[in-house]
């Protein structure tokens, strides 16, 4: 009997499963790539793409709308382009520090090209995809101005604090005297680190004890209350407030 080789390719179960993982594989590249292109594109904070001396490569809307350019304008411009004087210097620093920490964030000033002043802040991935540093960008002006009126109230608080003529003690929730203004100490003749040791109902004696856990719980259901109590100083000295 004569037998004949045939040209019949044959294929390992091997080789079969080593490409359906390459196709596996290369579909989930691609759907983890349509969902990074959808969170670029549709992210509500700017993004960037730019190389390493700065130049932008990939940019999404919302750092157009942030920035208040069009997208062929803003192509054209470098990374901190629109960093205002006063904040070139931290963006010099965040270049510094890129490289040897990976990962750089910080808040700035910026100055648009209009004329409007904003504050965002930048955070910078080095080599986050490929070559290119990643940057984010997210509008904190709303939050820069609630900030400074939060300072600037303080700023005042303190002041009033400080300089009012009548003591004012501030305690917590246990009675414990956690601070006291000068005027306060001058009526206590103690300092403010001893005072601090204390607890407001040390200063009260007899009936102002019963009158002083009355004035709490209104405090606590009101949130307020005007009334008079006499405080006992620690050399037996009254003092009505």
């Amino acid at each position: 009997m004569e037998y004949k080789k045939t040209n019949q390719q044959t294929f390992s179960m091997l080789e079969v499963g080593s490409e359906l993982e390459k196709n596996d594989l290369h579909l989930e590249l691609i759907e983890k790539s349509r969902k990074l292109d959808h969170i670029f594109n549709h992210s509500r904070d700017g993004m960037t793409l730019s190389d390493q001396e700065g130049n932008l490569i990939e940019i999404n809307q919302a750092c157009c709308d942030i920035f208040e350019i069009d997208m062929e304008s803003i192509q054209s411009m470098k990374l901190g382009h629109h960093v205002a004087p006063q904040g070139l210097e931290t963006l010099e620093e965040m270049r510094k520090n890129l490289i040897e920490k990976g990962y750089v964030v910080e808040k700035l000033p910026v100055l648009l090209e209009n004329g409007n002043r904003k504050a965002v802040e930048l955070s910078i991935t080095y080599k986050a995809y490929r070559d290119y540093n990643l940057s984010i960008i997210r509008d904190v002006t709303e939050e820069q101005v609630l900030f400074d009126q939060l300072m600037e109230s303080k700023d005042k608080f303190t002041n009033i604090f400080e300089n009012a003529l009548d003591g004012i003690l501030i305690w917590d929730k246990d009675r414990m005297i956690v601070d006291a203004n000068p005027a306060a100490c001058q009526i206590f003749k103690v300092s403010l680190n001893e005072m601090k040791t204390y607890n407001l109902f040390d200063f009260l004696e007899g009936v102002d004890i019963k009158m002083g856990k009355s004035f709490q719980k209104t405090l606590e259901e009101q949130g307020e209350i005007r009334g008079d109590l006499q405080f006992t100083m620690l050399g037996g000295r009254k003092e009505t407030a």
